[in-house]
């Protein structure tokens, strides 16, 4: 609302008689918060933001672990009150939005930096092909009180690997296209957005540079790719697998879950370290002699 008529003198003034009044009919409403917090922030009155940030940071997190404690029994015997908690569960958005003023607000409270973090990780569970994700959790990384350096540098290095195909895509469709004197307005603004987002992972990682000297950034950043690399490798392993599970048994599931948990367990050490192989030879196991 305040963007829209930014022009308007009175336009900050209108703009919070309407959040409080929303806040009169609902003092709950995660999104009037947001914004109270958005206006405090643009009118130099940060201590009134960080307290308003900080209680929405203590609900959200309270209904996240509240969620992530869930288990299957739980979800089977769903109740009235269980769903109403579950409704208070903040949407991605909205933890991405208040992401934003946390970062904003970090440097006045170091604490924020790490709420952020946790935000962010719950968020990853649901999209992590997200750039802006991995790009403001790398921020959250760089703005702790003690900067994780290597956690910074690994959440850009996903950011630009989910980034640079898109780019290249859109440039690709430009020269496919001569006749066309510029893209459409929709795939110009998509443009843009990846080439500032891109620009803004550079300045980020050109501070850690400035901080923490090249030689520890280069390190960090190097053992990021060779993660990322063996990630996809294991992606692919596990794709084999499955893949030769439902070969193996006619797609049968009860059956292609066996294969698979054998083929699991007899990788494990490859896809996983001994804590997980120990694990999965206990319940997961279990698990899969019941399916049979």
């Amino acid at each position: 609302m305040l963007t829209v008529y930014s022009f308007d003198p009175t336009a900050e003034e209108s703009c919070e008689t309407a959040i409080m009044n929303a806040l009169v009919l609902d003092s709950t409403n995660a999104e009037a918060l947001q914004t109270l917090a958005s206006i405090r922030i643009s009118q130099c009155r940060k201590p009134e933001a960080c307290d308003i940030l900080e209680g929405l940071h203590r609900r959200y997190d309270a209904a996240i672990r509240q969620y992530t404690a869930r288990t299957l029994q739980d979800d089977l015997r769903c109740t009235d009150e269980d769903l109403e908690h579950i409704n208070n569960l903040p949407t991605p958005e909205h933890c991405v939005a208040l992401v934003k003023l946390l970062l904003e607000c970090a440097p006045e409270r170091r604490s924020f930096a790490s709420y952020s973090e946790g935000l962010l990780k719950f968020v990853l569970q649901f999209d992590d092909e997200n750039p802006e994700v991995w790009y403001l959790l790398g921020m959250s990384n760089k703005s702790m009180e003690t900067p994780d350096v290597e956690a910074a540098i690994e959440s850009f290095a996903q950011c630009r690997v989910l980034l640079e195909p898109l780019l290249k895509q859109l440039r690709l469709q430009r020269q496919h296209q001569p006749a066309a004197p510029a893209l459409g307005g929709a795939e110009e603004c998509e443009q843009t957005s990846i080439e500032t987002l891109l620009c803004a992972v550079e300045a980020a990682e050109a501070d850690l540079v400035a901080a923490h000297g090249e030689a520890r950034v280069q390190a960090a950043s190097t053992a990021a790719t060779e993660a990322m690399q063996a990630n996809e490798a294991d992606d692919s392993a596990m794709e084999e697998v499955v893949a030769a599970a439902v070969a193996a048994t006619g797609a049968q599931p009860a059956a292609a879950f066996q294969f698979t948990a054998a083929a699991f367990a007899a990788r494990g050490p490859q896809l996983w370290g001994p804590e997980e192989e120990d694990e999965w030879s206990t319940d997961d196991e279990e698990n899969a002699m019941d399916a049979s």
